[in-house]
Order: structure tokens, then C-alpha cells, then sequence
């Protein structure tokens, strides 16, 4: 049988969107978050073992766990990094030498 090349352009367009499909975002129930949450407080990185044992506990992969930290971990270090940054002064709050 002979296949054209758009037809054969085609089916490869077919297959990579096929491929390229993303998964829908996860949903984590308010116990899974406190969960998330109370561990994040304890430690910022998990070992793959801690990682294993959160996810089979919550019920949810391990990769979900290793992206929801990674997400979390990038959340604090930006809230932090504001924390640091020196607050906008204006004119009135300067002290003017005398």
C-alpha cells in the first residue's frame, strides 16, 4: 500500500498529540494538604524512603508528593525572599539632617 507523505505527516501529528495529552491537575482533600503541610514544616527535602512512606499513607504516587514539595518548597523560597527585601520608603519617612 502506498501512504502519501501527508497522510503519513498526519499520523505522526495523530500520535504525538496522542503522546502529549497532560494529566489532569491533582486535587490533594484537606487532610492530604495538612498532611503535605505538617511534614513541610518538619523537613523541606524527603529522602526517597520518606517520600515513599507519605505517599502510600495520603494514598496518592510518589511523584505527586516529590511535585507537591517541590511546588511548596518554591512558594516558601519566594515568600522568604520578600520577607528580606526592604519595604518602599518614602520621602516622609526619611530623617533630614538638621
Amino acid at each position: 500500500m502506498f501512504v502519501s507523505f501527508s497522510e503519513s505527516n498526519l499520523e505522526t501529528e495523530e500520535n504525538v498529540s496522542k503522546l502529549k495529552k497532560k494529566k489532569a491537575r491533582t486535587t490533594f482533600s484537606g487532610k492530604q494538604v495538612f498532611e503535605l503541610e505538617k511534614q513541610f514544616e518538619t523537613k523541606k527535602y524527603l529522602s526517597s524512603s520518606d517520600r515513599s512512606e507519605l505517599a502510600h499513607r495520603l494514598d496518592v504516587t510518589e511523584t505527586q508528593v516529590k511535585i507537591w514539595f517541590q511546588n511548596r518548597r518554591t512558594k516558601w523560597k519566594k515568600v522568604e525572599s520578600e520577607k528580606e527585601k526592604p519595604a518602599d520608603i518614602t520621602e516622609e519617612q526619611l530623617v533630614k539632617p538638621q
